[in-house]
């Protein structure tokens, strides 16, 4: 498997070793966009559940007053 590989990376040109290629401007521009979107995202997904955090909080906080409301009466 070895030799394969080796053999493979000789008819590509890299005999010599590996060489990583640098990222252009536009890569780096590319690069900088996807993570700024992954972010992006990430911070939309916090205020979603959020929302619904106080959505729920609402809910249950108008519940427990109503019943307080109607306990009281009875009493």
């Amino acid at each position: 498997m070895v030799r394969q590989i080796e053999h493979l990376l000789r008819e590509l040109g890299w005999a010599d070793g590996f060489h990583i290629p640098v990222a252009n401007d536009e890569n780096k521009v590319l690069e900088e966009q996807v993570i700024l979107t992954s972010y992006l995202s990430s911070l939309i997904y916090i205020v979603y559940l959020l929302i619904r955090l106080v959505t729920h909080v609402t809910l249950d906080t108008s519940v427990s007053v109503y019943n307080l409301c109607m306990t009281k009466h009875k009493l």
